[in-house]
């Protein structure tokens, strides 16, 4: 799994746009406000993409074994919720070392 660490509003959702677009791999988002805000950003970039929602995802149908998932943290959280059936009040991630080095040398 690939991090993708940049400051709000820097391009973080067009990147995927772009990565959905060249590898076919659909985007997954937390709810149908979110995937409506995506497939409009993308269509403006005249990118025909799969963008859908994390409950549409678990009740349909979709061959993609691989994803890409738009704002995780909103989506781990909205997932995790429903999954546990639990407010998530704080977790923790590990990002490799590689993305840490390549984040220092970026700066």
């Amino acid at each position: 799994m690939r991090f993708i660490n940049m400051a709000r509003r820097s391009g973080k959702t067009t990147l995927l746009i772009n990565t959905a677009y060249t590898t076919g791999y659909p985007i997954i988002v937390k709810d149908s406000a979110r995937a409506k805000a995506v497939k409009d950003q993308a269509k403006a970039l005249g990118l025909d993409i799969m963008v859908v929602s994390y409950m549409d995802w678990i009740n349909g149908h979709y061959p993609d074994n691989k994803v890409l998932v738009d704002e995780s943290t909103e989506f781990i959280e909205g997932a995790l919720t429903r999954l546990l059936r639990a407010e998530i009040v704080a977790c923790t991630f590990t990002i490799p070392m590689t993305e840490i080095k390549n984040k220092e040398v970026e700066k």
